[in-house]
């Protein structure tokens, strides 16, 4: 871990964005993890595969338009192509997609590398849309610095980002607020996280292809909740509805609603939290406590993938339950 993890870094920092500056990082030099700002959206899959895939495009393109001048890579529709940004590389993304058989599904996105190797990097969108025979959970992810780097934070910009993303692209559920990303290409490695994950709750560990794979064909149940926790319409008819939601959060957080949907936010920025400190983010768990009866929990093996002595699966529903009163991570 590069820097001061002791008790001030966390709660209270006099400049947010100095947990940017924090970072895992393999004793031979790769950069294995970030704390950054970042979301996770959850389709069920659509009537039409190849209006959702031209979605999950628009969604990229929409990042590029924001943040095209941070990222400095690419990967096309279904491999092909990749290297580095020369240009709007956005035009070439619509050219794979029409060259895309919609039954093989779609993958691709942004992101920046200054280095040679696979690093942890807070700029990245990644799209992955599964094709209809699968009948799973296809997702969007997209991270940012917490930073804005002039002293300031990209709290609003990541929630105008998923507002806008809920709007065009009707997620079934999703989440948003501070996470760890892992290195582009390469499966997320949760032990060299997992000390962090266990001090800091409000710190989300991200994994869109795991999730999906565990979830299956389960498409209206949760992974947890975040600062902000994206339901549509379907799940929360299940809770009883809009007002009792409302009505169980007794003013705790806000509610957001969009078309398709609704936006719980867990104050008004987001916390990491800090067990050493006896600090749990008492909103997160409001949110908890109402969204739990549509949380996932269905796991035939673990989420968070853990070595020896852990037992993964155990630990990974602690992890999950972490928000809960009667849980424990």
């Amino acid at each position: 871990m590069t820097g001061n993890t002791s008790a001030p870094v966390l709660p209270g920092l006099p400049d947010i964005g100095q947990l940017d500056q924090l970072f895992i990082s393999h004793p031979k030099g790769d950069i294995l993890a970030r704390i950054v700002l970042g979301c996770e959206l959850y389709f069920a899959p659509p009537e039409d595969f190849p209006a959702f895939y031209a979605d999950l495009i628009w969604a990229v393109g929409d990042y590029y338009s924001r943040y095209g001048k941070y990222v400095n890579r690419y990967m096309l529709p279904d491999d092909a192509g990749s290297g580095r940004i020369k240009g709007d590389p956005m035009p070439e993304f619509w050219r794979g997609l029409a060259g895309k058989d919609p039954d093989y599904g779609l993958g691709g996105g942004l992101w920046f590398q200054d280095r040679p190797g696979y690093h942890a990097t807070s700029w990245q969108v990644e799209m992955m849309g599964l094709p209809p025979h699968e009948k799973g959970l296809s997702a969007l992810f997209a991270s940012m610095p917490v930073g804005n780097g002039e002293g300031g934070n990209r709290f609003s910009e990541l929630a105008d980002l998923v507002l806008a993303w809920c709007e065009r692209l009707q997620p079934v559920h999703g989440s948003a607020g501070f996470c760890f990303t892992y290195a582009v290409g390469l499966k997320p490695e949760p032990q060299y996280t997992w000390a962090l994950l266990q001090r800091c709750p409000g710190i989300d560990h991200s994994d869109i292809s795991m999730f999906s794979v565990k979830a299956g064909q389960t498409w209206n149940r949760i992974k947890g909740v975040n600062w902000l926790t994206v339901l549509s319409d379907p799940v929360v008819a299940e809770l009883g509805g809009l007002a009792a939601v409302e009505a169980q959060l007794a003013g705790a957080c806000r509610i957001k609603p969009y078309r398709g949907g609704i936006i719980i936010i867990a104050g008004p920025v987001p916390q990491p939290g800090d067990r050493y400190s006896g600090l749990i983010p008492v909103r997160y768990q409001a949110a908890a406590r109402v969204t739990r009866p549509v949380r996932f929990e269905d796991y035939q093996r673990a989420f968070v993938e853990l070595p020896e002595p852990f037992d993964e699966k155990t630990e990974s529903l602690k992890w999950i339950r972490r928000f809960d009163a009667d849980g424990e991570a």
